[in-house]
């Protein structure tokens, strides 16, 4: 159950590395549009920001959990997981 765990731990980080990278270059492109552009860029991803600390804390929490609490904590993270990404997908096919 623990190698199901790290996997499924592991899988969540990597996805957020990636989403972070793609937030980070997107936010490049916004810059150089200028402070409007900018403004509505930040205004949009600042929502994703609390999402994503949700998420990571979760995984903390997660990473801590023993036995079978951590199938539980599964869910939770899940659907914050799912969240984050529609909003990422959302925001990055606007920007």
């Amino acid at each position: 159950m623990s190698d199901d765990k790290e996997k499924f731990g592991v899988h969540l980080e990597e996805q957020l590395k990636d989403w972070q990278h793609k937030l980070d270059e997107s936010k490049s492109q916004a810059e150089k549009k200028g402070p409007d552009f900018l403004a509505r860029y930040n205004a949009e991803t600042e929502k994703l920001a609390d999402l994503y600390e949700d998420v990571r804390y979760r995984l903390k929490l997660l990473r801590m959990s023993g036995g079978d609490a951590w199938s539980e904590m599964r869910v939770g993270i899940e659907k914050a997981f799912s969240e984050l990404k529609k909003s990422v997908t959302t925001a990055l096919e606007k920007f």
